[in-house]
């Protein structure tokens, strides 16, 4: 407990199959291995050594569940695990499970939510592009046929979907995360609309929401909520995420020790671009994101703490430098790393 406490998840670990080894009903002990695992998982690496991590934090949060069926941790943990691994159907079946032990967890609903507009955006996207239409274009889907074929098997999915985010909303009113995704959810849906005047009302309703989270956002920070008008703008699919700065913390000052542009090309040895966040992107937001890290010796950063950055932008980055691996940090102790998001015309 004292090394997981410290975040030292693999001593931890190590400590934890001892544990479950000596008692093997020890439902805490299963548990606190399987989640020591699971902090040394990175979504989206694809090599052996972190998807083991994956499938044994898996196998322990799913022999909790032999010995106690309804704990509400290890089905939360499932659910979550497998949705970062992008198991989404698995996903849906675990936050189900999540819901029925627990109805008012207004996580389970949003990430159902979430899961339906994932599933759907590469299909509306592709639709797109069949149609002869630009992914920026106003729609509904011009095809009329291949509209036709998608309403039936993903309309109800989609409506399902925002059914979850209402019922998360229902929760909790205040859930900026679950509005950001009900605009989200109703703006993509409207690509099957009839008419054009049928996606008008919809891409209205999707910006009110987007507004919402938006003013949300903005209360939880301590800003003062201010409008947006105007219709929503047209982005790039992507935004360009560059590692700005790679250097140790100075303690001395505010700003970390300004590392040459080659240096820090030297220690990055792989880059991940993550999608621009689609509300950030929707609201013009761009800017830096600034972490304190610890590179560990295979060239992970460990011990992510966030120093300033949007919060809309904040998830994204995160994920961008857990999959980052870089060359042995330039000093023994903290390193900032910067995350840039960049808007296209």
């Amino acid at each position: 407990m004292q090394e997981f406490k410290s975040a030292r998840y693999a001593e931890a670990a190590d400590n934890f199959r001892k544990a479950v080894d000596a008692d093997p009903a020890n439902v805490q002990a299963h548990l606190y291995l399987g989640t020591a695992l699971d902090m040394q998982y990175i979504p989206g690496a694809q090599d052996a050594a972190n998807l083991q991590f994956a499938a044994d934090a898996t196998a322990q949060f799913e022999k909790v569940l032999e010995l106690q069926p309804e704990n509400k941790t290890a089905l939360s943990s499932l659910a979550a695990l497998s949705y970062n691994e992008k198991k989404f159907d698995e996903a849906v079946e675990w936050n189900k499970k999540v819901i029925a032990v627990d109805p008012d967890n207004k996580e389970a609903y949003y990430t159902l939510g979430v899961i339906a507009w994932s599933k759907w955006l590469p299909v509306d996207r592709q639709a797109r592009l069949d149609s002869h239409q630009h992914l920026d274009e106003p729609g509904p889907i011009s095809d009329a046929q291949i509209r036709a074929n998608l309403r039936t098997t993903w309309l109800p999915i989609l409506d399902e979907g925002v059914q979850n985010i209402e019922h998360a909303l229902q929760i909790d009113p205040k859930y900026s995360d679950a509005m950001a995704y009900l605009n989200l959810l109703i703006r993509y849906r409207a690509d099957l609309d009839d008419t054009k005047d049928q996606y008008g009302a919809d891409i209205e309703q999707a910006n009110q929401w987007m507004q919402k989270s938006l003013d949300e956002k903005r209360a939880e920070a301590g800003d003062t909520p201010r409008g947006v008008t105007g219709s929503v703008p047209s982005f790039t699919q992507t935004g360009r995420i560059r590692v700005m700065n790679f250097g140790p913390v100075n303690d001395s000052a505010t700003e970390p020790l300004r590392v040459s542009a080659n240096v820090i090309a030297a220690n990055l040895v792989t880059k991940v671009d993550p999608i621009y966040p689609p509300l950030a992107r929707q609201a013009r937001i761009s800017g830096r994101v600034r972490f304190s890290v610890t590179i560990s010796p295979d060239g992970h950063a460990q011990n992510i703490a966030l120093v300033s950055g949007h919060p809309l932008l904040v998830q994204s980055a995160r994920e961008a430098v857990q999959q980052c691996v870089f060359k042995p940090a330039l000093s023994n102790g903290p390193t900032t790393v910067d995350v840039a998001f960049e808007l296209g015309n």
